[in-house]
């Protein structure tokens, strides 16, 4: 910071500010209320806080499903991964984190409900050709068909709010991509836009968060067991499905 006559400069910005003289030394009555610099400080307020070390296991007042992807995560070995249809590599002028939210709001909008698929530009505000559309609906289309066919559902919900204790009491709370509710019970299926060499990995790493919407879901429909986890990888036109 520098100051020049009435102004204060910092980096390249420039400010207006009044300037007043002081002497060099400080004013008697500043002196005396300086007062015995030895004595005890209050033992209330914010000068009681003990500084140390937090304890371990600390339990947070709430947590996101989404706030907890872990590197360090296997999966298990009933994991399987299914092709459903053809690669969906678009040119899309949006960030990668843009790109995501887009794919991820076209098979929201229009899994299962096909005739809406042309309010997606409208829903999105993306522009995209014709052809970008008709590729997109070719790869809902595809995911459906194999939804249908592997999973069998009697009953499907998107982005389903949750909101639960888990077994150390926070609060977890987050939506459900795709709910799929069968005979026997129920599929959490989360989609991801991710671009990856190693699909087995990265699902590993997203399992935490599946687990927690596995645990909320476990405790909101009690009347059905959940059955597995999956992740549908867009880009690649896979998914991959963990059973429990």
């Amino acid at each position: 910071i520098e100051v020049v006559g009435n102004r204060m400069k910092t980096g390249d910005a420039e400010f207006d500010c009044r300037v007043n003289a002081g002497a060099k030394d400080s004013p008697p009555e500043a002196e005396e209320e300086i007062g015995d610099l030895s004595s005890d400080l209050p033992v209330y307020g914010r000068r009681a806080v003990v500084h140390g070390d937090l304890p371990e296991g600390l339990t947070p007042d709430s947590i996101s499903p989404s706030d907890q992807h872990d590197e360090t995560c296997t999966a298990s070995g009933d994991t399987v991964i299914h092709e459903y249809g053809q690669p969906l590599t678009l040119e899309l002028n949006l960030s990668a984190v843009d790109r995501g939210t887009f794919l991820h709001r076209c098979f929201e909008i229009a899994s299962a409900a096909h005739e809406r698929m042309k309010r997606i530009p409208g829903a999105t505000g993306a522009e995209i050709t014709e052809q970008q559309l008709e590729a997109i609906y070719m790869s809902i289309a595809a995911f459906d068909q194999w939804l249908d066919e592997t999973l069998t559902p009697s009953q499907i919900k998107k982005e389903v709010p949750i909101l639960a204790l888990n077994d150390t009491g926070s609060v977890v709370s987050g939506y459900v991509d795709l709910l799929v509710e069968t005979e026997r019970g129920y599929w959490i299926i989360d989609h991801k836009s991710d671009v990856t060499e190693d699909l087995e990995k990265r699902f590993a790493y997203y399992l935490p968060q599946l687990s927690c919407y596995a645990e909320a879901v476990r405790k909101a429909y009690q009347d059905k067991p959940v059955l597995g986890v999956g992740v549908n990888w867009i880009t690649y036109g896979t998914v991959t499905i963990s059973k429990f």
